[in-house]
């Protein structure tokens, strides 16, 4: 664990810092097309991107070795067992309720209704 925490620590500082030198990059620069600037920005972007991703998988790890949290973790570890049903049940309940031959709710459903809609896909749906 003390790797981990480490590794934990280590992932998070990796990732903001390489999330602020694209916001940097980007914001000072927008020049569309191909330039030596943008390939240093899109490359901060990606290892951003995975650095946080790293951090987000570690926080999980962490959390579940600790007791109180453990218990509170434990009814997504059946959904994260059923990634191959999860994917497809997801797949048919948004096609579904936004493409044109279900519900149409493409466009017109607001962010926080979008919000309060995944919840209630993942936890009403995937979960149980």
């Amino acid at each position: 664990m003390p790797q981990i925490r480490r590794l934990h620590v280590w992932t998070l500082g990796v990732g903001l810092g390489y999330g602020a030198l694209f916001t940097v990059i980007f914001e000072m620069n927008r020049i569309p097309g191909p330039s030596p600037i943008n390939l240093d920005g899109g490359a901060a972007y990606w290892l951003s991107r995975l650095s946080m991703m790293v951090f987000y998988v570690l926080t999980i790890v962490r959390l579940a070795r600790h007791p109180v949290w453990a218990r509170g973790i434990v009814p997504l570890a059946a959904a994260g067992r059923m990634g191959l049903t999860n994917y497809p049940v997801q797949t048919a309940t948004c096609t579904t309720l936004f493409h044109g031959w279900g519900f149409g709710m493409w466009g017109r459903v607001s962010p926080a209704s979008g919000l309060v809609l995944a919840f209630v896909i993942f936890c009403g749906v995937q979960v149980l």
